[in-house]
C-alpha cells in the first residue's frame, strides 16, 4: 500500500497532467462591436462637449497650463528687445496683447501669472543677460507683496520642461480650438464638486468659482463673459477677493518688506545694466477690496516706496483722469471691452515714458 506521502505526491501530479477544461468564447461580431463602442463613446463626448458649452466654454479658450507659460518664456530668450509684461491677474486679464501689437507693432510677450507675486518672474528675467528689453510689471498689493505663491515653481518649471510636454502642446492647442470640455478646471470631477446640492454636509467647491478668465493665442487673456452676465457667479467671484488671504499672500513683516524692496530694486538694476528698462503699472480695483489694500499696503510705504528704490517709472491708475473712471466687474478684473480702452491709453503714457513704445499715434485713436 502506498504511503500518505506518495498518494498526496501522485494526487498531486494527477492533477497537473489532467486535461484542462476548454472555454470556447460565444461568437461575437467583434466589427460591430468596436462600432457600438465607438458610437457610445462620440456620444458621451458630444453630451459632455453640450453641457460644457451650454455652461459658458468656448472652442476660443485654449486655457493657460504651465506648459503655456513656459513657452511664452522660450520666446523671450528668442527675442532679447522684446516687451515683456510680468504681473498677477491684472494685467494679465486687463491687457489686449493683440490690441497693443496692432498699435506698437510689437506685441508683448504675456508672463503675468493669476494668483502669483511677479517677483519671482522679475527675478528670473534680471538673471537672464539675454533680456535687454522693457519689462512692465504689474503692482497688485495684495499679491505683488506676497512670498511668491506659483511664479517659484512656475519659473523652475520652466527650466526643467520635458520635450515631451513642449512637443505635446501644439496637439493640444489644435484639440482645444475644436473642443471646448477640454478644459482643465472642467473636468468631470471639477463640475461635480462646482454643483450646487443644498443637501451637502461637506464644505466643497461651489462657493469659489472655478473660473475667471479665457486665454486665446500667446496667452492673450481676458474676463470670461459669465462673471460679467451671472451676477450670482460674479458676486461669488468677488467674494474670494475678501476672503482671508492663503498663507502665501499674507502681509509681510517691515524686514520682509524691506528685503522685498532690495530685492526688486538689485533685479531691476540688473536689467537696466544692460539696456533694459522697467516700468511698473497699478491697475485699477474698486472698494470694499481698494480699501483693504490701501490699509495693508498704504501707496506711501509701498508704491512710493518701491518706486525711490527702484528709481524706476510708475503708472498708477488713480493718477490718470482717463483711467480713474474705469471700473472693475468684480472688484479686481475689468470687463473684455474694457480692457481697450485700458489697454490704449497704457500705451499712449507707456509712450511717455519710454520710446521703446513706438507705432503710429493715429492708430490709437482710430481704435477707440
Amino acid at each position: 500500500m502506498p504511503s500518505s506521502t506518495s498518494s498526496s505526491d501522485l494526487s498531486r501530479d494527477d492533477y497537473w497532467v489532467r486535461p484542462m477544461a476548454e472555454r470556447v468564447a460565444p461568437p461575437i461580431d467583434w466589427v460591430r462591436a468596436l462600432l457600438v463602442a465607438l458610437l457610445v463613446i462620440a456620444l458621451g463626448v458630444g453630451a459632455w462637449e453640450a453641457k460644457m458649452r451650454a455652461e459658458g466654454l468656448t472652442t476660443a479658450d485654449l486655457g493657460d497650463s504651465n506648459v503655456q507659460w513656459a513657452r511664452e518664456r522660450r520666446r523671450v530668450d528668442a527675442d532679447p528687445n522684446a516687451t515683456v509684461i510680468v504681473g498677477s491677474s491684472r494685467l494679465m486679464f486687463d491687457v489686449d496683447t493683440l490690441l497693443w501689437g496692432k498699435l506698437t507693432g510689437r506685441q508683448p510677450i504675456q508672463l503675468a501669472r493669476e494668483g502669483t507675486s511677479p517677483r519671482p518672474v522679475l527675478a528670473d528675467l534680471a538673471k537672464d543677460p539675454k533680456v535687454r528689453g522693457l519689462v512692465v510689471v504689474g503692482y497688485d498689493p495684495l499679491v505683488f507683496w506676497g512670498r511668491g505663491g506659483s511664479a517659484v515653481s512656475l519659473v523652475k518649471e520652466a527650466k526643467d520642461e520635458p520635450l515631451f510636454k513642449r512637443l505635446g502642446l501644439p496637439i493640444f492647442d489644435r484639440l482645444a480650438g475644436t473642443f471646448a470640455f477640454l478644459d482643465g478646471r472642467m473636468d468631470p470631477q471639477g463640475w461635480l464638486e462646482h454643483l450646487d446640492v443644498p443637501q451637502r454636509t461637506a464644505r466643497g467647491g461651489f462657493n469659489q468659482p472655478w473660473k475667471l478668465s479665457e486665454s486665446g493665442a500667446g496667452r492673450n487673456s481676458w474676463m470670461w463673459s459669465r462673471v460679467e452676465t451671472d451676477a450670482a457667479y460674479r458676486k461669488r467671484a468677488a467674494s474670494i477677493w475678501l476672503l482671508p488671504p492663503p498663507p502665501w499672500a499674507k502681509p509681510l513683516t517691515k524686514a520682509e518688506k524691506d528685503k522685498a524692496i532690495a530685492e526688486v530694486a538689485r533685479d531691476v538694476r540688473l536689467i537696466r545694466a544692460r539696456g533694459g528698462e522697467v516700468v511698473f503699472v497699478r491697475s485699477p480695483s474698486d472698494p470694499p477690496l481698494i480699501i483693504i489694500e490701501d490699509k495693508i499696503h498704504p501707496r506711501s510705504q509701498s508704491w512710493e516706496r518701491l518706486l525711490a528704490a527702484t528709481r524706476a517709472p510708475g503708472i498708477y491708475w488713480q493718477d490718470d483722469p482717463v483711467l480713474r473712471q474705469m471700473h472693475t466687474v468684480e472688484l479686481s478684473h475689468l470687463s473684455r471691452s474694457d480692457r481697450t480702452p485700458f489697454t490704449i491709453r497704457l500705451v499712449e503714457l507707456l509712450r511717455t515714458i519710454t520710446p521703446r513704445i513706438s507705432g503710429d499715434r493715429t492708430k490709437v485713436s482710430q481704435s477707440r
